[in-house]
Order: structure tokens, then C-alpha cells, then sequence
């Protein structure tokens, strides 16, 4: 349906209708209202991780959930309304609420959403891996807190380009095919999933920030370049301020707001970005590479190629 996934849960689970029953049958809960959604009327797979809803949106109230929630708009437009202000949705249109965050929708026309239901035990469990992207790190900043926000957070608003919308629906499609399992390599691949999802988002919100702060400093386009062109070699600091027009200072400074790392670790996720592609074509071995890009040994490149992918270099050929 106008490019959203077409086998998800298609529903309006509003205060009123019916729900799903309790993951857990016979336990007492309090029934859902028009301000406070349990997880339990909505979680019906006690391990699986998250619930897929694909919505046609009427109107609703402000209210607050007792999971987080990723929201993507597929098609429509509605007056998105938060803490204190509102703003207009569109297609393309990505946020995540959670904790005592409260939201609604108003003026809704055509609206089409995709929400994640994900519960707070998965943020939990993943915390380590989570607090480094940026889309996460107020939605744990909440979970995690010993005492409730007085004042919690407005909810940001992201905007994801049409490839990079249709990118996060396929992988929603994989994970809702999971969701129709009840093994647990089920449960284990969806909990893989949904990382790769939050982390999708997150670096395209990332990536776009960057190319804008980059854009709008000319100096820091000039070290970006620099570093690009001899990627093989150590270029100094003074140097980069040179091409940069700055001060050492100034240029650090500027370089990770514009990049979110300093010139140095800037340059290896280069380097490894071109060694993956290099170990992906499987015309020269690891030693080879390594020593092409200027790492002085294959155990020191084995281990910064871990550290950023994830992964050893092996697995990529």
C-alpha cells in the first residue's frame, strides 16, 4: 500500500477498539485509555521484542506509552503534536517516543504510518550498543533514568529521503516475517533486525547532518579533501589547519562538529571503508591491503577493522 510493507499488522489499535490480549493470559491489567497505552494489551509474543503496526491514523489525543515507539510516515500529512508545540508531518517523516514522552495527531489527511512498537527491556539489553547512536541516546537517556523527567524531552523529527524510507520498510518487511514465528532463532534474528533498523535511521540522520555541517564550513571541506587524497599517509594537524584556514584548535574543534570525530579517527574509517571494498573484490589478500593503506601491520589493521565494522577483515572476503 503506496510502498509501505504490505504483509504488517494492518490495524488502528485505538483506546476503544479492541486490542490484542495480554502476552501473558490470566494476568490482571489495567485496560488501556485515551492517554496511557500498556505494553501488556500490546505484546503478545512474551520474548519478541517489538510489535509491527501499519496504520491507517485518525486523530488521537496526547498520550503516552509504557514502550518506545518508532513512527515512520509512509503517505499523508497531520499536524504532529508534542510538549509545547506542533509541527506538520510528511512522507519521509521518522521520530522515536518514548518514556514519559507523549504525543498526538491532528488534521490527519491520508495519513499512512509504520510504528515499532518496541519494549523498554530490548533498550535495556542493547544499551551498550545503543547509546551510540544518536537516534537512541534520549530515548535511553529516559529509559535509564533513576527518576522520571519532570520535564522530559521534545521528540525530534527526522526526515528520510525515498531510498533511504524504502531501505528502512524492506527491513521492517524481514522483521515482520519474523514476528510470525515463534522459535527462537525467530526472536534472535528479530532482535538483530531491529538493531539494524535503529541504526539505519540513525546514520542517515548522521550522514545528513554531516554533509550539511560540511557544506556550510568551507575550511572543513578542504581537510576532508586533504585527508581523502593521501588517505595512505599521516597528515599532520598543521597541515590540516593550513588547508583549513584555522587554528589547530579551531580546526578540531569544527572537524568533529561538522564529522563527529577527530581528524585521525576520521581518516581510518576511510582507510577501512576502502579496505572493505578492496577485501569485497578479492584481488589482493589482507596483508596486501593493509600495508597499501598505510597500516603498519595486519594485526593492528585486523583489530581497527574490527573495532569500527564490527567484524574481522575475514569475513569479507
Amino acid at each position: 500500500m503506496d510502498g509501505a510493507p504490505k504483509n504488517l499488522i494492518d490495524v488502528a489499535r485505538l483506546p476503544g477498539e479492541a486490542y490484542p490480549r495480554p502476552a501473558r493470559p490470566g494476568r490482571r491489567t489495567e485496560p488501556p485509555s485515551a492517554t496511557y497505552w500498556p505494553e501488556a494489551f500490546l505484546f503478545r509474543h512474551p520474548r519478541f521484542p517489538a510489535v509491527l503496526q501499519h496504520v491507517r491514523q485518525n486523530d488521537i489525543v496526547l498520550h503516552q506509552h509504557e514502550f518506545a515507539e518508532l513512527v515512520f510516515v509512509v503517505t499523508g500529512t497531520a499536524q504532529h503534536l508534542g510538549r509545547g508545540r506542533a509541527g506538520r508531518l510528511h512522507a519521509g517523516d521518522t521520530f522515536l517516543v518514548a518514556g514519559p514522552q507523549t504525543h498526538g495527531y491532528r488534521h490527519c489527511e491520508g495519513l499512512i504510518v509504520v510504528n515499532i512498537l518496541i519494549r523498554n527491556e530490548f533498550f535495556r539489553r542493547h544499551a551498550p550498543l545503543l547509546a551510540h547512536l544518536r537516534l537512541c541516546r534520549t530515548a535511553l537517556g529516559l529509559l535509564l533514568a533513576k527518576k522520571p523527567a519532570a520535564r522530559p524531552p521534545a521528540i525530534r523529527v527526522q526526515h528520510l529521503a525515498p531510498d533511504e524510507l524504502a531501505e528502512c520498510l524492506g527491513l521492517l518487511e524481514a522483521l515482520d516475517r519474523e514476528s510470525r514465528s515463534r522459535t527462537y532463532e525467530a526472536v534472535v534474528v528479530a532482535q538483530g533486525l531491529l538493531l539494524q533498523v535503529l541504526a539505519t535511521v540513525s546514520r542517515h540522520g548522521t550522514a545528513r547532518r554531516t554533509a550539511r555541517a560540511v557544506r556550510q564550513h568551507t575550511g572543513i571541506q578542504n581537510a576532508v579533501r586533504l585527508l581523502e587524497e593521501r588517505i595512505t599517509e599521516s597528515v599532520t594537524l598543521p597541515e590540516l589547519a593550513a588547508a583549513a584556514r584555522l587554528s589547530s584548535r579551531s580546526l578540531l574543534r569544527h572537524f568533529h562538529t561538522a564529522t563527529g570525530f577527530s581528524p585521525r579517527q576520521y581518516q581510518l574509517r576511510l582507510r577501512i571503508a576502502q579496505a572493505g571494498e578492496q577485501l569485497r573484490e578479492g584481488r589482493r589478500s589482507i596483508k596486501e591491503i593493509a600495508t597499501q593503506l598505510g597500516f603498519p601491520d595486519t594485526n593492528y589493521f585486523s583489530r581497527v577493522f574490527r573495532k569500527i565494522t564490527g567484524a574481522p577483515p575475514s569475513r569479507m572476503i
